[in-house]
């Protein structure tokens, strides 16, 4: 029976999106149930070609489901909790597609949305923060994201952390400094990501315990950069729920171009609204972002700096502060370019 169903996942990765793959998986399970075998660490096996069958279904996954608003065989591999291994592997897969869409879906998925017992307490369900990826076009190596973080402030006070991770393309001139065999696995792409937190007592940070900071940094053996952004915190809007609910329709859950986007940050810039943005300068100077530190290779240079060493960054922490929403979410737009430049005062390198 196992090397039936193992088959006929096969066959369903081949063929990419496909109708019938609810109802041959659901016969599959009920077949699993029958002879006590668990169909969830069936289809985590590393059974095609060395990757479990998630690895690939993501590789191959085509935008015709979600045009037609069918249930994906991605999401159905997506849908029971994942082991380590297979969400690495899942990462990776979307690392190679360049695909940060998949990507955000995978990280909200019921197999991968694994919350702290603080954030699971506090928040019940993972948190609906939007994040939308724009890269330049041509091989500039520049990109934008758009984020919104709900229910930011409590976030902060108690898990003392609030995180994004995306998926953003890499400029191509980057690859001459590399061996050809990482240059052929980053070419996709970097995971980045964008952490606002409370610095710790025992944390390298130099700064003091309790100060408010955000960091940028790169993750899963993503090559190493340099790095010159700013992150924008918008102004809030502080308008009532009835009257939002009718100027700012719901964002979809997997959010095109444009789209929800448009809608808050065309709120911030108009008349009524003349309160400028908090802007935060983080860049390397002559280190890289992501360079391995210490000798055992575990940690990576980031790029830090403090909320208040920035012009009314410090209103961030407190009660009524104009840049957070009327439902105490938060609006930003990182802005970034991979190229060198001198260290600014406002942040540092740890």
């Amino acid at each position: 029976m196992k090397q039936t169903v193992l088959g006929l996942v096969r066959d369903l990765v081949k063929l990419g999106s496909s109708p019938d793959a609810i109802s041959i998986l659901q016969s599959c399970a009920e077949a699993c149930r029958a002879r006590n075998l668990s169909l969830e660490a069936i289809l985590q096996e590393p059974s095609i070609e060395g990757h479990a069958p998630l690895y690939w279904a993501i590789l191959k996954n085509s935008s015709q489901a979600e045009e037609q608003h069918q249930i994906s065989l991605v999401d159905l591999l997506m849908s029971f909790p994942l082991t380590p291994a297979v969400i690495a592997e899942a990462r990776q897969a979307c690392l190679l597609n360049s695909d940060d869409v998949l990507f955000q879906r995978l990280r909200r998925s019921p197999g991968c949305a694994g919350l702290s017992a603080t954030d699971e307490l506090l928040l019940g369900s993972p948190p609906a923060d939007l994040i939308q990826v724009e890269n330049a076009p041509g091989d500039h190596g520049a990109f934008k994201v758009s984020l919104h973080f709900v229910h930011f402030q409590k976030r902060m006070r108690v898990s003392r952390a609030v995180r994004a991770e995306f998926i953003a393309r890499g400029a191509s001139l980057l690859h001459t400094f590399l061996p050809p065999s990482a240059s052929d696995s980053c070419c996709a792409g970097r995971i980045w990501y964008l952490q606002f937190s409370i610095a710790g007592a025992t944390e390298r940070y130099q700064k003091p315990a309790g100060t408010w900071i955000v960091s940028v940094g790169l993750v899963d053996d993503s090559p190493s950069t340099h790095l010159d952004s700013r992150l924008s915190i918008l102004p809030g809007t502080p308008l009532s729920p009835a009257s939002t609910a009718k100027a700012l329709p719901s964002a979809p859950a997997s959010p095109t171009p444009g789209s929800w986007t448009s809608q808050f940050t065309s709120a911030r810039t108009s008349a009524s609204n003349p309160r400028p943005p908090i802007d935060i300068r983080l860049r390397t100077s002559t280190t890289q972002l992501g360079e391995r530190e210490y000798n055992d290779g575990t940690g990576r240079k980031r790029v830090i700096a403090a909320l208040a060493d920035s012009p009314r960054g410090a209103s961030l922490e407190f009660d009524g502060c104009p840049h957070i929403n009327f439902d105490g979410s938060l609006d930003a737009v990182f802005e970034a370019d991979l190229k060198q430049s001198g260290l600014d005062s406002d942040c540092i390198i740890s």
